[in-house]
């Protein structure tokens, strides 16, 4: 499509996948054979390392089904199968095939395993990398393998890519299996204190590297280990990227899975002395579950990501000390890269809990004294510290978040997301609840950081924040994460073009016993603290947080706030324009004890004022306030809207929109059943503004002009739609544009595409020209099919496919077949359309006589005009008009010699078919 080519046309990958018809010679490998030369099945070698050594660039090698090792048992764990440059290294052969076209790697597996011993899960000997590619050329294959049981646990670039490694070059990798790989854990007291990237693969050096058909799962990157004891440090973070882990290039992904990958976990933190300060912090969960970009362009078409999980947070055993942050980027992490995702499914991932702090004090967050003394033992990273700890009263700890963005996390980073669905994403939730600055972590499905996003076309559903439980400490109730669907801080910008936000929702925040509950997260559906713009998007069924609870025991202190933003909370500058906002609720307070505050906004929440224009916000609701409230807080300009409970005046009204169908036909809002379309006669219809309509910026359209006022609406069709039964209240020359996220059009077969798009793109015929699809034409009875082919008559008629040679509309065949015509000479053509002559009149004048026979000898020696129905004058009907015609008459004229084949009696048809014609005769009616 247009807008896809435009927003993408400069992300393309330069490792393009090389035809493989033969150009150099074939090596072929069977591990089941004896091993010979490798030029034959019957030859094969019995190693791949045998081919590899030997093959040119330009060769192929074939693999037959088995399991390859790169070494021998116990062997050189740096050794792996390292591809020949410009060489294909094809697995899936059965061991008889003619051509690499023959093969079938699902049925044929071929894999390639680091497990030198085959004892996994005892890894301790497995090959650091089981395929690796140095900067190889363009051309170089990898296609049909199984890549598993590599452990990357040396030093530098040897502690990324366990099943494959790519540094620098060029890489096409194809139908391949990269799973049960993984990275080492970091030695505590080491130089690296972070556990490696890149489990199941790893792209570093600048390289450019195609996947297509490949399934990247079941890896897992290292653990961090703990810092330095004796000076101030920081443990190490968890291995990202637990499937793929990319570093600078250009890597692209088609058509693959990336599932159930997972990122190594934060190295544990050390005890604090008071005397003399000694702190190291717990280290950050691993982030990207499934993949983790550092810089360069990453483009996905068609991929899955589903069911990863970022690293958790390291916990702290000392006194006073916090854990540390999960893991960010459950399904995908971008550092500082340019992403690019089209008709991406990323679902069911998770970030994983931030790291807990030390047991739960008593008392006060007092620190010094020494009145408080007590000794512990740290343990984790395989190496067991004592400490001990000074102090007033214990010390209060905290808990860290979950890592943000469930399914993606962005940190300074460029997104353009197209026709992508986000579905059953989520932020974890501290392992130990309390604390302040605990919270579920934000941005359910997508997290950004400092990052500018565009999505166009995507559909979030039931994604989320967690919430917090009750809290087992004296401190303030966890605070549940924001942006249940998106969640954006700290710069950058966030642009939603024709989306689809349903049942999103942000956590509950976590009850206390002394102190604050925690407060609900807000925006349900996107929470945005970046400049944000919305256009031509839905939200339904999203809710904010709940707050936390207080019980009656505390000091005096309130429970949470609930959550604002039902659906959307904006704290920076926001403009949303033909939107369409139900069901969204914000967050209450629940609970014993003195609550805090209800959130505003069930539909959206404005904190820094902002403009709504051509929006529709009706049935959100909050757990208090006004109804008005309810749909919309603190936005600063509302133009052309229909809110409910409006009382602010100007161009925008409060009558029901009438939706098509509000709830659906579960009678639930935010399914995707729900049908917000607008009816014909809806108040919303034609009533908006056509001079508020946002420009094209990212050509919606694929017109190529970016400064035209929107012209589709998110359904695809266009905008500025008139209808009939609607009066044109809005502002602008007709036809207006309606107000929400749907133009009205006519859509005769209910769906979701107008009628005038489908005719427009051929998915509808309309062959009549009625701008009504030939279909529904057909369905309603306005057009007659009756030789039931889906073609109205009228259109065969038209174009001379079949006949209606009486005018009645009905094809002559239909009559034929009906029986409501006949067709006495069976020539296909009813009787009432054909010439009704009289046999033997051959005048064409009163009766048959003399005068006929007479008319007839001059016509045939005399040289007087031709009659005008030769098969009148054919009286003995055998085809043809000569002299024995006229003896033939005479003689049954005078002779009696026998009647006039009919129809000589009345006017009739022709019933022989022959050469002589009638084409007009007078004398019959």
């Amino acid at each position: 499509m247009g807008h896809v080519v435009a927003l993408c046309c400069l992300f393309v990958a330069t490792a393009v996948p090389p035809c493989l018809a033969q150009v150099g010679a074939v090596w072929y490998v069977d591990g089941s054979g004896s091993g010979g030369a490798g030029t034959s099945w019957a030859s094969a070698f019995a190693d791949p390392q045998d081919a590899l050594s030997i093959a040119t660039p330009g060769d192929e090698i074939w693999v037959a089904a088995g399991t390859y090792r790169p070494t021998e048992p116990d062997g050189d764990r740096m050794v792996s199968f390292d591809l020949a440059s410009g060489v294909a290294l094809l697995g899936g052969f059965a061991g008889f095939e003619t051509s690499s076209e023959e093969r079938d790697p699902e049925a044929n597996v071929t894999i390639l395993t680091g497990d030198l011993n085959s004892n996994d899960p005892d890894i301790a000997e497995n090959s650091y990398h089981v395929v690796r590619a140095n900067g190889l050329a363009a051309g170089t294959v990898l296609d049909g393998f199984t890549i598993r049981g590599g452990f990357a646990e040396g030093d530098g670039v040897d502690r990324t890519g366990g099943g494959l490694l790519v540094d620098g070059g060029a890489l096409f990798v194809a139908r391949c299996v990269l799973k049960e790989n993984r990275t080492g854990n970091a030695i505590p007291g080491a130089l690296v204190l972070s556990g490696g990237n890149g489990a199941g693969a790893a792209v570093v050096g600048a390289a450019s590297v195609n996947f297509e058909e490949c399934v990247i799962r079941d890896n897992c990157t290292g653990d961090g280990a703990m810092g330095a004891v004796g000076i101030d440090s920081v443990s190490g973070a968890g291995g990202g990227g637990g499937g793929l882990y990319c570093e600078a290039g250009i890597v692209s992904l088609v058509d693959t899975e990336i599932s159930n990958n997972t990122a190594g976990v934060g190295g544990v933190g050390d005890f604090e002395w008071i005397t003399d300060p000694v702190s190291v912090a717990a280290g950050k969960g691993g982030c990207g579950g499934g993949v983790l970009a550092a810089t360069g362009e990453l483009i996905l078409t068609r991929v899955t990501i589903d069911g990863n999980r970022s690293g958790i947070g390291g916990d702290n055993a000392s006194f006073s000390q916090a854990g540390a942050f999960g893991g960010d980027g459950g399904g995908l992490c971008a550092v500082a890269a340019v992403v690019v995702l089209q008709e991406v499914t990323i679902s069911a991932n998770e970030t994983e809990r931030g790291g807990a702090g030390d047991l739960p004090g008593i008392g006060s967050s007092g620190r010094g004294g020494g009145c408080y003394f007590e000794c512990s033992t740290v343990t984790g990273n395989d190496i067991d510290v004592s400490f001990c700890r000074t102090g007033n009263t214990p010390p209060v700890y905290y808990s860290f978040p979950s890592g943000a963005g469930g399914g993606v996390c962005a940190v300074d980073s460029s997104l353009t997301i197209v026709e992508s669905r986000f579905f059953s994403n989520r932020t974890g939730f501290p392992e130990t609840y309390g604390g302040e600055w605990t919270s579920s972590g934000r941005g359910g499905a997508i997290a950004l950081n400092g990052s500018t996003c565009t999505l166009l076309a995507c559909a979030f559903v039931q994604n989320e924040t967690g919430s917090i439980p009750e809290a087992t400490v004296t401190m303030f109730g966890g605070r549940a994460g924001h942006g249940g669907g998106i969640a954006a801080w700290f710069g950058g910008t966030l642009n939603l073009v024709g989306c689809d936000f349903r049942l999103c929702r942000c956590g509950s925040g976590g009850d206390s016993y002394d102190q604050g509950g925690g407060h609900g997260g807000s925006g349900g559906a996107v929470h945005a603290d970046s400049p944000l713009t919305v256009t031509n998007c839905n939200f339904a069924g999203n809710r904010s947080g709940d707050g936390g609870t207080l019980s009656p025991t505390g000091y005096g202190t309130v429970g949470g706030s609930g959550g604002s933003g039902g659906a959307v909370f904006a704290g920076a500058s926001v403009v949303v324009a033909n939107c369409t906002f139900s069901g969204n609720s914000s967050g209450g307070t629940t609970g014993t004890g003195i609550p805090g505050d209800p959130g505003l906004g069930g539909g959206l929440y404005c904190d820094a004022g902002g403009a709504v224009r051509n929006c529709v916000l009706f049935g959100n609701s909050t757990a208090s306030g006004g109804v008005e409230e309810s749909q919309l807080f603190g936005a600063t300009e509302v133009s052309y809207s229909c809110i409910e409970g409006w009382a602010g005046g100007g161009t925008s009204f409060s009558a029901d929109p009438q939706f098509q169908d509000l709830l659906g036909p579960d009678g639930i809002a935010g399914t995707e059943d729900d049908d917000l379309r607008l009816t014909a006669d809806s108040p919303c219809v034609d009533a908006g503004s056509n001079l508020l309509l946002p420009e094209d910026t990212i050509d919606l359209d694929g017109d190529g002009d970016t400064t035209e006022a929107l012209p589709l609406d998110t359904a695809r069709n266009p905008r500025r739609w008139d209808s009939p039964l609607a009066s044109d209240t809005g502002a602008g020359n007709v036809p207006l544009v309606d107000i929400g996220a749907y133009e009205w059009h006519p859509d005769c077969d209910d769906d979701g595409v107008a009628d005038s798009v489908e005719i427009a793109t051929g998915e509808a015929l309309d062959c009549n020209g009625n701008e009504i699809p030939d279909e529904c034409d057909l369905a309603s009875g306005a057009s007659l099919d009756c030789n039931a082919n889906w073609i109205p008559d009228e259109c065969e008629i038209a174009i001379g496919v079949e006949q209606d040679c009486n005018g009645n509309g009905v094809l002559d065949s239909c009559e034929l077949l009906a029986g409501t015509s006949l067709d006495v000479n069976l020539n296909g053509i009813p009787d009432e359309c054909e010439p009704h002559f009289l046999r033997g009149n051959c005048n064409g004048i009163g009766s048959t006589d003399i005068a006929d026979a007479i008319f007839m000898l001059n016509y045939l020696f005399g040289g007087s005009a031709p009659p005008q129905c030769l098969s009148a004058c054919d009286c003995n009907d055998d085809g043809g008009v000569n002299v024995g015609d006229a003896i033939f008459l005479l003689g049954a004229l005078f002779q009696g010699t026998g009647p006039i084949p009919g129809p000589s009696i009345s006017c009739g048809v022709d019933p022989t078919i022959d050469s002589v014609s009638c084409d007009a005769f007078a004398a019959c009616p």
